[in-house]
């Protein structure tokens, strides 16, 4: 909610902008979906890393087994709210090989709608959907001037935990 709640007091040119870099992103990075995905997992991952197609469904899925996606502030700032930002990232570049917080949306190269699990301290997933920028569309609760915003200013809270996740998975990228 905070985070819906700050980019409700953004100007309209401030969201004009913001919906054209990700839509910049997102060419720029078109064909890297892979790689990026794979890049973000071997960050997080102690020994395993999952890649999955799922033909039937149209489905990718990426999973890693060790450090969590967190969702609470924690200094500077929460992983959710690096990812729900454009050029913000929760990582170090000398501990990491993706640092600069623009390459998850080549996700949207490549589908219209992305998810983003992971666990708590306690094992309960959460998730959050993220839509394509150039569908995405502002909560019934919210009246902006443009009828299109980025993707990150108005995640979907996922309700029902993942099904089929291996039992060594912390985190997983569905697209």
């Amino acid at each position: 909610t905070a985070h819906l709640d700050e980019h409700r007091t953004l100007p309209e040119s401030a969201r004009a902008r913001d919906l054209g870099a990700e839509l910049s992103l997102v060419r720029e990075y078109s064909g890297r979906v892979v790689y990026e995905l794979l890049q973000n997992a071997l960050d997080r991952s102690r020994n395993t890393i999952h890649v999955r197609w799922r033909p039937d469904a149209r489905v990718l899925e990426v999973t890693n087994d060790h450090w969590p996606v967190t969702a609470h502030d924690a200094p500077p700032r929460s992983d959710l709210h690096a990812l729900l930002s454009l050029h913000s990232s929760t990582k170090q570049a000398s501990e990491s090989i993706g640092n600069k917080g623009v390459g998850f949306r080549s996700v949207f190269a490549a589908g219209r709608e992305v998810e983003v699990w992971s666990r708590d301290a306690d094992g309960e997933w959460w998730g959050v959907r993220m839509v394509h920028p150039a569908e995405q569309q502002p909560g019934p609760d919210t009246v902006w001037v443009e009828d299109r915003v980025a993707s990150f200013y108005a995640p979907r809270h996922l309700a029902h935990p993942p099904e089929g996740v291996p039992d060594d998975c912390v985190t997983l990228v569905r697209l």
